[in-house]
């Protein structure tokens, strides 16, 4: 209902899904038409890739439409190592470890199409786990709080489609 919302109002040049499940292509042929419909319109539709690391994006809905661009998360800021078995900390601008991946197919458009910051940075703990530092985002009833996942890195993208086409 909220994609038909959108169709039918022609001002808006943008929608960002920061949702998504384990999926394949046609298991949901109304969300697919609503994609399809904004497509058709010059809509442009970003999605989360998913937070999976072992699916690809093909495996993943909204994402494996090839109408959508799907955003993959990065890591803002270099993080902390206190592990003794790694050489460095994670850099900035590297693939967060939780990223659901697949190089974009030129041939079926289905893959992530970029990346952005889905979160500030991953720490590696004495014990050599990584652990996630979220985004600062505002929370429901106020405040904030910080999160992490590929629906914060795709309203990054969303909000830079929408700039380029002011």
């Amino acid at each position: 209902a909220g994609l038909e919302w959108v169709f039918n109002h022609s001002a808006i040049r943008v929608v960002n899904m920061s949702l998504g499940r384990d999926g394949s292509l046609d298991d949901n042929p109304l969300l697919r038409q609503a994609v399809l419909a904004l497509y058709s319109s010059n809509i442009v539709v970003v999605v989360a890739a998913g937070n999976d690391q072992t699916k690809q994006v093909s495996q993943m809905v909204p994402a494996t439409y090839p109408e959508v661009l799907a955003v993959g998360s990065t890591t803002a800021l270099a993080g902390s190592n206190k592990c003794r078995f790694l050489g460095q900390g994670i850099p900035a601008d590297t693939a967060s470890f939780f990223t659901t991946d697949g190089a974009f197919n030129d041939a079926t458009r289905i893959g992530v199409t970029t990346s952005a910051p889905g979160e500030d940075q991953e720490d590696v703990s004495n014990g050599c786990f990584i652990s996630s530092v979220g985004i600062l985002s505002t929370k429901l009833g106020g405040g904030t709080t910080r999160m992490s996942g590929t629906s914060m890195a795709s309203p990054h993208v969303a909000g830079i489609d929408a700039r380029i086409m002011q």
